[in-house]
């Protein structure tokens, strides 16, 4: 387990950049400031994926931040496209 280097906390363009770095294409939304985000992203990749695996795909980018306490906490909300539009609010605001 890792621990916080010192003051350094990632920026949320940053976050996002990593994020899209992961799952390529995908629409995301990022919450929260600091060092707790939560993100919701939509991405055709994720169909045929368990929900483990697509949080396993978002991570992946966040590993080594997720370590030293740049980012000390991330939600991740994943969807398909069609599982988005089937959600009672499918619009994403503010991406």
């Amino acid at each position: 387990q890792g621990s916080y280097t010192g003051g350094r906390m990632m920026e949320r363009s940053e976050v996002l950049t990593a994020l899209h770095a992961a799952v390529p294409g995908a629409e995301i939304k990022l919450e929260g400031a600091d060092c707790n985000f939560t993100a919701t992203i939509v991405s055709p990749y994720f169909r045929n994926m368990k929900m483990l695996a697509r949080q396993q795909l978002a991570l992946s980018g966040l590993q080594d931040v997720l370590k030293t306490g740049e980012i000390h906490a991330i939600s991740i909300r994943s969807h398909t496209p069609e599982e988005w539009a089937s959600l009672s609010a499918p619009v994403m605001p503010d991406l």
